[in-house]
Parts: C-alpha cells; structure tokens; sequence
C-alpha cells in the first residue's frame, strides 16, 4: 500500500472534495477509486496485482462540477513490481585467459542497463576487504528489453593473472528490484 499525494490550494473555496481515479490499462478505462476532504495529503491505494498503474485526481466543486472536466488524463503513473528479475548465465575462457560471459535476463519492467558483470581470483587476500576486491567489466552494450528479455554477451581480458575466477552478474528492474 502507498499513498496517492495531493494538495489543494487553500485559497481555493470552491472546491469542496477531491476523486481519485485509476486506470490498471494505461488509460483504456478508467475507474472511481475514492473521494477525500481537500485537506487531506493523499489517498491510501493498494494495489491488487503487479502492474502499472495511472491516476488522475478531478475536484467538486460547490455547483457540483468535476473539474477538469472530460474524460480523466494520467497525472502519476507508478509501476508496482515485487518481483526480482530472473537471470542465467554462462562463463566461458578460451586458451588465452579471455573470459566470455553470455547472460539472459527477464522480467516485465526489466532496466537492462542495469546490467553489471564483476569478477575477482580465486586467491583473495585474506588480509583486504573481500568487496573492494572485485572488479567490474565496462559494460557498454546498447542493450534493450522486448518482452521484457534480455539476452547477450560480452567477452573480456581479466586484470589478473590468476587462473581461476569467481565472476557475478547482477541486473534490476526499473522498481530496483
């Protein structure tokens, strides 16, 4: 649950209640959610499922008027997201030491820049901190979602000379999940 934020003018008389509407179909159909006193800070929404959600907030005022008046425009649009985003992946090094990393990442509100690769050797320094110790991969791949999928792959020379490495990947949504 969260909160729907609004605020009325206080010099404004004439309005005398505020009505929240929803749109779970980015804005095909619209539906009355509830009505607040123009003094309070917000409306309490809960939302029944993940999704993306738009709201649009329409004032009465004394003649018994909503306005703005026609059908409701998005005026917040907020995408409720729960979910991590699954990831798979694969490394692979060739005979030189290069290390190839392919990945397949899904999710619905997938950020595939988000993506980030990071490595270290195996023999750590058990006198360091284990987080500094990890180096991350330039990513600078043009990567996009359809359908909420991403899937490529990116090849790199580790800055080490260790012959085994540890490597993560790590990706989020655009609810940070």
């Amino acid at each position: 649950a969260f909160g729907i934020p609004f605020q009325i003018d206080s010099d404004d008389e004439k309005s005398i209640e505020v009505q929240l509407y929803v749109s779970s179909d980015r804005g095909r159909s619209w539906q009355f959610h509830s009505r607040q006193a123009t003094n309070r800070p917000e409306f309490p929404f809960h939302a029944a499922r993940e999704g993306e959600y738009w709201f649009s907030l329409k004032t009465l005022n004394r003649n018994r008027q909503l306005l703005p008046g026609g059908r409701p425009q998005p005026q917040l649009k907020i995408i409720v997201d729960r979910q991590a985003p699954k990831l798979e992946f694969r490394i692979q090094t060739d005979r030189a030491g290069r290390v190839a990393c392919r990945w397949d990442a899904q999710d619905a509100f997938l950020d595939p820049r988000s993506l980030t690769i990071q490595y270290r050797a195996d023999q750590v320094d058990s006198l360091a901190d284990p987080q500094t110790q990890w180096r991350t991969v330039p990513v600078e791949l043009t990567l996009k979602a359809v359908n909420g999928r991403s899937a490529d792959q990116l090849a790199w020379w580790p800055e080490t000379d260790s012959e085994k490495l540890t490597v993560r990947l790590s990706v989020s949504d655009y609810a940070g999940n």
